[in-house]
């Protein structure tokens, strides 16, 4: 076992941990909400507040790229509506095409995967005992996106299981 493989395995610990804390916080929130009928604390806002702000922003984004208006623009509005709050929104008049509405609100996922991406190249380019990974991250992209001009290769179905699969053994076993 080396460092890398400490912080993979603290990276899927921590998955788990922030998806059950959202999960026991929405939980709690409710709760909260039914007994007080008042919005959480200070605390619980400047916790959940920039996620929903970076949701609510992806939203505006893709209205941006789809070209549609936007009414209204609140990444964060606390408000009570009966049994639930409302955070932010986004208000736009809605597009007549069905694949503008769903880049629309598809958009958060998007961003996420986005930033995901981002912070996964980070991370690999920023290990220090591990300086070639980014490297090979960037070749098994490039061979992957190869494959298209290469009829040798877009005829091999292993070809892209041996390139990930050999990424995979050097992210995780070397």
């Amino acid at each position: 076992m080396n460092s890398y493989f400490v912080i993979v395995l603290l990276g899927v610990i921590l998955f788990f941990v922030v998806w059950f804390l959202g999960w026991l916080l929405e939980r709690l929130s409710h709760v909260l909400l039914r007994t007080t009928r008042e919005p959480g604390s200070r605390s619980w806002f400047m916790l959940v507040g920039p996620g929903v702000a970076l949701h609510e922003s992806s939203h505006a984004l893709g209205c941006v790229v789809t070209r549609t208006e936007i009414v209204e623009f609140k990444p964060i509005n606390i408000e009570v509506q009966e049994d639930q709050i409302v955070l932010g929104y986004v208000k736009y008049r809605k597009p007549q095409s069905n694949l503008k509405n769903a880049i629309i609100n598809l958009a958060p996922i998007g961003v996420s995967l986005l930033l995901l991406i981002a912070f996964a190249f980070g991370a690999t380019f920023l290990v220090p005992d591990r300086p070639e990974l980014g490297g090979s991250i960037i070749s098994l992209i490039e061979n992957l996106l190869s494959v298209k001009s290469n009829p040798a290769l877009l005829s091999d179905i292993m070809y892209p299981v041996n390139e990930i699969g050999s990424f995979v053994y050097l992210f995780l076993y070397t």
